[in-house]
């Protein structure tokens, strides 16, 4: 907390966000004198294709969010502010006249389907296999009421 609270005020103030950042570019330039920090050419192969695929797997992640971020936007300027039940009697965004508002409210909808799809479908399973468990619980519990009362 103490870090964070010093790095806010850090950022606040330009003069020392200055001085900060030239101290971390002079350790990192010691760190990679010291070849502690490695360059990609420097790296084996494996090593190359492997930075390299968490590389892309990172950027796919941040446009994803950063597309999540500019659907919520144009979602959250489309929908009434009165809530659900405006909803259920007329569904605004079919007034949208823009193709590509519209293809990306297809795009979405078609997304938020899947997803409910499969969390509908993990959920049924988690259904299942506590009714098991349940059973076997019952089952257990019985047992066990047995051998109490022979004994």
């Amino acid at each position: 907390m103490c870090k964070r609270r010093r790095y806010n005020e850090i950022k606040n103030d330009p003069e020392l966000l200055d001085i900060e950042k030239e101290k971390r570019r002079h350790q990192y330039l010691k760190r990679k004198k010291e070849k502690k920090v490695v360059q990609l050419k420097d790296k084996t192969l494996r090593s190359q294709r492997e930075q390299r695929r968490r590389r892309k797997e990172n950027s796919r992640k941040y446009r994803e969010r950063k597309q999540a971020n500019l659907n919520l936007i144009i979602l959250d300027d489309t929908f009434p502010k009165e809530g659900p039940s405006v909803l259920k009697e007329e569904d605004p965004l079919q007034h949208a006249t823009c193709p590509a508002v519209q293809r990306a409210i297809r795009k979405i909808r078609y997304k938020e389907l899947k997803k409910r799809k499969l969390l509908i479908s993990i959920i049924d399973a988690l259904k299942k296999e506590n009714a098991s468990q349940c059973k076997k619980i019952h089952s257990l519990q019985k047992k066990l009421d047995d051998t109490k009362i022979k004994t």
